[in-house]
């Protein structure tokens, strides 16, 4: 799944990385980032925000998810920014 993302092949990516990312936060993090690239941003918000986090990156990541799904980035950016 992870080959297949850094390939550009979002679709592959997203079939590979289902079955395995919600045991893994990497990989739920990479199943976020191919789905943003199909389009999917309400299936990407969903998947990093049951992840919990306090990592930046992934706050960050959420924020852009959620802006690029119609829903309010505010408190995920804000976290990620530390404001």
């Amino acid at each position: 799944g992870l080959l297949a993302l850094q390939a550009g092949k979002n679709a592959e990516a997203v079939e590979a990385l289902v079955p395995h990312a919600p045991s893994d936060p990497r990989l739920r993090t990479a199943l976020a980032i191919a789905l943003l690239r199909l389009g999917r941003a309400e299936e990407a918000a969903s998947s990093l925000a049951s992840l919990n986090s306090d990592d930046r990156q992934v706050l960050f990541l959420l924020g852009l998810c959620r802006s690029a799904a119609g829903q309010d980035p505010t408190e995920a950016l804000r976290r990620a920014l530390d404001l």
